[in-house]
């Protein structure tokens, strides 16, 4: 039962508190009242439900132990779920009510099973008999049907004879029809790929498993040889891990933004497989694990809990090749001194996020040693003698923040691959010799600085470094001057580099001063042209190199996907960047002088004419292939941006000058209608850009965020001839459709949201206005709320220093789910569109009464003037969440009975709140309360059970009366 035991721990201590988790130790059998006093204590006057995934118990004695164990726990209605496998198992559980899932229909089988061997197209007619007959053997389990789809993919008709005739009538049918099916696909695969296979068992079950480390694992246990010369052992770690994936042994991928796999999982069914096929080779243990037969071979471990437990029991096993250290380690010292005494034979050890407190010297004698990972461990040094691991291929230091130096002799370690220091951000410089490192293939951070060896020999270092894959991230000291004919260099620094996928230049120490000769070192730093993200951080320089015969970055780097340019503060204008057919995002930020996105003269026509239709032509032209595939652009901290050109030519005229540099001017001369568009551009954020007042046409753009901008800032999401259209347009819904579609907006100026046409807004769902100084009622952007009215989900309103009013907007919004009202401190809810008595209804109901069905979380905090809740609020029957939190209150309404699906009350702040009102007892559908930073008093009359307040609240099942403030009067 201990596996399950552990199960049971594991998935009571998933259950959390909104403020803390469950503390739950590792806990055998005899201690399992020990984590039920504890879930007594938190689920005491809760409903629950309990759910036992993957269960294997057959006997009956255990599931009552269990029982008894969880009786009385929670409320009634409580509940427990087990799934399992095992018929066996729900027989033993003996559940009044047992549901035996059913695989997939024959005619969703069979569409799944031809999705998977034909790629989506129909599977040949003198197949079909054969494919229906093999899918009779899956059960119409999909996991099975997609691993025999994918053993049948792009073979010819006599393998499917033979999989139908003679391989399937091997399979021996048992209890479970799909555990044999999965172990046939295992039994296809070569020698080396079982081996890669079983050794995934060494990781939990529902592990994420990182792509790179797992062919890293791979790779020190010696699974990967060359399919032939021109490979290297990672490629054939890919390609194994692609034929996997593909036979459906992996699932759940997970892909970085160039499309590149980074992790995956295993199904629970292909790790039953890979843990048979392991056999006892492999372990996945923790502190409770009980004693071993010493006659087990036990060669790669995971373990869970105190590492001390680990090595204390399998200290004999002197042929373990692998120790993963899993779970939450930090809390314990690892006794890494203990494992490399007794168990030489490692090949793999993974300690990220262990405490360590340093690495000792005797880590030199695992010479067997080829895979090393002390990600966050808290090391500051690393011993020399690491560099005696001659057979070291992967070294991971990962989040090592306080490391300051790599081990001198680094160089000597020639059979390194993989030096990954992402995050070490205190390191001063790297070793000497790396260009005799020619297996490095990853080294996502290579720091030139001042040291011993010169400038140009740490550059030459890093040109030799030829086949760097993934990211690379170049720091540079500022103190250095790179003195470009004294060193006689001769530059192509990274153009040889062509696997990588993205660069980051980052400039670091030093003053801010403006330096030269930057400008050739980055010039000389030029990428490959298969470069795909490029980030330039601190350069000083006055412009990014040419890299090429024109400025034009598509002519060199044509397959950019990401430019990030940040804190580059010497820049006034950027490269030609429209032509880049792949650039999807595009951030500029924190550049002080930037004045143009592109420094050129934007051209409306041919010189050669000067015809309306000509620049017409050309305009169509140049639009078309204006950042094609832009998605997401953000311009933040650009406070001397003017325009996205320096100027405007038209008609063989030019307008360049302080007054029309891209600027509002100019626009209104030649038209901001007739600008280029980013067809495909999504977000778009602009902040601190004072002085731009214009860009490019944004048809498509679904999130916009706009903070302390220019108010003429002119953002056309439609030409004026589709506009004046639409509105002689007697069908509304075309408007509708061709339009914008607006679905985030998050602005600190709501009055700049009417320049936008209306039908922008009909699809908005967030609404976002958040410190604006000048509005001072929803109704000045009424159009706004009419034309949102019926998709707006969520409205949050913060820190508007004037705002008085919220009518004039809230009632128009039908189909609003959740509100928040802060820091508003000239609000008030006793507002009125009229005069006279007659209206003080109709001044109480708005804006409430159109949000009764539909408001589902309302959140009223720091409301300076307002005293009490507005009556109107009665309205909200459908409101599920509220929270209260401004100091004037002092009372709450017995009105809030009316409040009938509230399931959430969380009240703080409210210093003067000193009761709670009766009408809390018939909030019957009422979950949870708490009261945060009140008083002393309302603490003390919610006190269970002598407390005044109390018999209002007992039956709410969560009372959370933590953080009480006390202050002096």
């Amino acid at each position: 039962m201990s596996r399950e035991i552990k199960k049971i721990r594991e998935k009571l201590d998933g259950i959390a508190d909104d403020a803390a988790k469950f503390d739950f130790k590792y806990v055998d059998k005899d201690g399992i009242d020990q984590v039920v006093r504890k879930l007594k204590a938190k689920l005491d006057r809760s409903k629950y439900l309990l759910v036992l995934d993957d269960m294997w118990t057959e006997d009956h004695g255990k599931w009552l132990e269990l029982k008894d164990y969880l009786l009385g726990l929670g409320q009634r209605g409580s509940r427990m779920v087990v799934t399992t496998r095992s018929e066996k198992t729900a027989r033993a559980v003996r559940s009044n009510i047992i549901y035996k899932l059913e695989g997939l229909s024959e005619e969703d089988s069979w569409h799944l099973f031809e999705s998977i061997v034909g790629s989506g197209q129909a599977i040949r007619d003198d197949l079909v008999d054969i494919g229906k007959d093999i899918l009779k053997n899956c059960a119409n389990v999909p996991l099975a049907i997609k691993v025999i789809g994918s053993l049948l993919y792009d073979q010819d008709k006599r393998t499917w004879e033979s999989l139908r005739h003679r391989r399937l009538s091997e399979i021996r049918k048992g209890e479970n029809d799909v555990l044999p099916i999965l172990k046939f696909s295992y039994h296809n695969l070569s020698p080396t790929l079982k081996s890669c296979f079983s050794y995934c068992a060494v990781f939990p079950k529902d592990f994420v498993i990182e792509k790179d480390m797992l062919i890293s694992l791979w790779m020190a246990q010696g699974y990967l040889g060359a399919l032939d010369e021109d490979q290297s052992m990672e490629d054939v770690g890919e390609e194994y891990f692609q034929i996997l994936l593909q036979r459906c042994f992996f699932q759940d991928i997970k892909k970085d933004r160039y499309g590149e796999i980074l992790s995956c999982k295993m199904h629970d069914l292909m790790h039953d497989v890979a843990q048979e096929v392991a056999g006892k080779e492999i372990m996945v243990a923790n502190s409770t694990t009980g004693s071993l037969d010493p006659h087990v071979q036990i060669r790669h471990i995971y373990f869970e809990g105190n590492p001390s437990d680990c090595t204390n029991r399998f200290i004999s096993k002197a042929q373990i090749r692998t120790y993963l250290q899993g779970g939450d380690s930090w809390r314990f010292q690892f006794p890494l001194s203990t494992l490399l005494k007794n168990w030489m034979n490692l090949r793999a050890v993974h300690l990220a996020g262990t405490r360590l407190q340093s690495l000792p010297n005797d880590i030199g004698k695992l010479l067997h040693l080829r895979h090393l990972d002390v990600s966050g461990s808290g090391l500051e040094m690393l011993p020399e003698s690491l560099t005696k691991l001659v057979n070291l291929q992967t070294l991971r230091l990962r989040r090592l923040d306080q490391l300051r130096e790599l081990p001198r002799d680094l160089a000597r370690l020639v059979k390194l691959r993989v030096l990954d220091i992402p995050g070490c951000e205190s390191l001063k410089y790297m070793p000497d010799g790396m260009n005799r490192m020619t297996c490095l293939n990853t080294l996502p951070m290579f720091v030139v600085a001042e040291r011993d060896s010169s400038m140009k020999q740490q550059l030459e270092d890093l040109r030799a470094l030829s086949t760097l894959k993934g990211s690379l991230e170049i720091r540079i000291d500022k103190k250095f001057v790179y003195k470009k004919k004294e060193m006689n260099s001769r530059g192509g620094y990274m153009s040889n580099k062509e696997y990588l996928n993205e660069i980051e230049i980052q400039w670091f120490g030093g003053d801010e001063d403006k330096n030269e000769n930057e400008e050739d070192l980055l010039e000389d730093l030029q990428p490959h042209s298969n470069l795909r993200g490029l980030t330039i951080v601190r350069y000083r320089g006055t412009k990014i190199p040419r890299w090429g015969i024109e400025n034009n970055l598509a002519t060199f780097l044509p397959k950019l996907v990401d430019i990030c340019i940040s804190h580059c503060d010497g820049l006034q204008s950027l490269p030609w960047l429209g032509k880049l057919q792949f650039l999807k995002s595009l951030n500029v930020i924190n550049s002080y002088n930037l004045k143009y996105m592109e420094d050129r003269i934007f051209s409306w026509s041919d010189s050669s004419t000067g015809s309306y239709g000509a620049a017409r032509e050309v305009i169509q032209q140049e639009s078309s292939s204006f950042f094609p595939s832009l998605e997401s652009l953000c311009l933040r901290d650009l406070p001397k941006l003017k325009g996205w050109w320096r100027g405007f030519s038209t008609s063989g005229s030019v307008m360049e000058d302080d007054e029309m540099m891209g600027g509002e001017s100019s626009v209104q001369t030649v038209g901001a209608d007739r600008l280029p568009s980013f067809s495909q551009l999504s977000e778009l954020e602009i902040c601190d850009c004072h002085d731009l007042t214009v860009i490019p046409l944004c048809p498509t753009v679904e999130t916009l965020t706009l903070r302390r901008f220019n108010e003429r800032l002119q953002i056309m999401t439609k030409k004026k001839e589709d506009q004046r259209e639409e509105c002689g347009s007697s069908d509304s819904g075309s408007s509708s459709r061709d339009g914008p579609k607006m679905r985030v907006v998050s602005t600190d100026n709501a009055r700049h949201l009417k320049s936008l046409p209306p039908v922008a807004f009909q699809c908005l769902a967030n609404l976002d206005i958040g410190w604006d100084s000048k509005v001072e009622s929803l109704s000045e952007i009424e159009v706004v709320f009419r034309s949102c009215s019926s998709s707006l989900r969520t409205l949050e309103i913060r820190g508007c220093s004037k705002l008085r009013s919220v009518s004039g907007g809230l009632e128009y919004l039908t189909a609003l789910e959740s509100l928040e009202l802060w820091d508003l401190e000239e609000l008030r809810f006793d507002e009125t569109d009229g005069e006279g008595e007659g209206e003080e209804e109709e001044r109480t109901d708005m804006p409430w009464r159109s949000l009764g069905q539909c408001l589902r979380s309302l959140t009223l905090g720091e409301l300076t003037k307002v005293d009490d809740l507005p009556k109107g609020m009665s309205y909200l029957t459908a409101l599920q969440s509220l929270t209260i939190d401004y100091r004037p209150l002092k009372d709450l309404p017995e009105w809030i009975e009316c409040l009938s699906s509230l399931q959430s009350l969380q009240i703080q702040s409210c210093r003067h709140l000193e009761s709670l009102p009766e009408a809390l007892r018939k909030l019957t559908s009422l979950q949870r309360l708490e009261l945060h930073h009140c008083n002393d008093i309302i603490e003390r009359r919610c006190q269970n059970p002598n407390g005044e307040d109390w018999p209002k609240i007992q039956h709410i099942p969560n009372i959370n009366l933590t953080g009480v403030f006390f202050y002096l009067p």
